[in-house]
This record gives structure tokens, C-alpha cells and sequence, in this order.
């Protein structure tokens, strides 16, 4: 086989003895050409995400589930960190006096809760529902 680049131009990718592996971008399809015994040539067609597909499972490229893994491993870090971040601003809300920093607190929950919003189409599970923000005792604020 050939180690030269595949370019992005259609093409023959390699021409193993009895083997012949095309490539089309157009059609998104790597094309296999054999030839038979009796001269007859087989050719098959296959589309690029059935050969990623092949490559995981013989361990050539790493498994999509690996994926689906890592987002809910993230999505989960991400509700905890939201969920401190809300008990932070509680604490700050009660016990500090300081406007900026009751303020901070609230645009960071803000903030926070917008990260999560969309988790539960990544991973597929319910997200829980964020505590509204509480503005109560900043100067010129309502309470939500």
C-alpha cells in the first residue's frame, strides 16, 4: 500500500494485489474493487460512516459512546459546580452586606444556570430546574 497523502481530489487510495480502494468525495463513498477468480471484478460501495463505524469496532478509532461518557461526565461536574455556585450566592445574600458583591453573586448564578441549559438534550436525562435568583436586600431590586 502506498504511503502518499490522500489528497481531496477523487482517487485511488491503494491498489493492493486483487484490491483496488477508491476514494469519491463527491458521493462520500470509499469504493473496493476485487478481483474474482474467473476474471470477474466485484466492486462495493461504502459510505464514510460505515468505515468509521468498521474502525471502532476493530479498535482502530475510538468508540462515539466514549463520547456520550465524557458529556454526561461533564454535564454532571458542570450541575454540581451550578449547584455551589447557588449555595454561594444564598450564603453571600444572607451574610454580606456588600453590593457589588451580592450583584457578582447573582450574575454569576445567571450565569451558571445558562451553562446547563440544553444538558438534557446532550445526555438524554432530565435536567433538575435551577432555584430562581434572589435579589431580595440589593439596592434597587425586586425580588424574583
Amino acid at each position: 500500500m502506498s504511503n502518499r497523502p490522500i489528497d481531496d481530489d477523487d482517487g485511488l487510495i491503494a491498489d493492493l494485489p486483487d484490491l483496488r480502494i477508491e476514494v469519491s468525495h463527491s458521493e462520500d463513498m470509499v469504493i473496493l474493487q476485487q478481483s474474482g477468480s474467473g476474471g470477474d471484478v466485484d466492486r462495493i460501495a461504502i459510505h464514510r460512516w460505515q468505515v468509521r463505524m468498521l474502525a471502532e469496532q476493530f479498535g482502530l478509532l475510538p468508540a462515539r459512546t466514549s463520547s456520550q461518557r465524557t458529556i454526561a461526565a461533564l454535564a454532571r461536574r458542570l450541575l454540581k459546580l451550578r449547584e455551589r455556585i447557588d449555595h454561594l450566592g444564598e450564603h453571600l445574600h444572607t451574610h454580606v452586606e456588600d453590593q457589588y458583591a451580592l450583584q457578582y453573586a447573582l450574575a454569576t448564578c445567571e450565569l451558571a444556570d445558562e451553562f446547563v441549559v440544553g444538558l438534557d438534550e446532550l445526555t438524554g436525562a432530565p435536567m433538575p430546574s435551577a432555584a430562581p435568583p434572589t435579589t431580595a436586600g440589593v439596592a434597587g431590586e425586586s425580588q424574583v
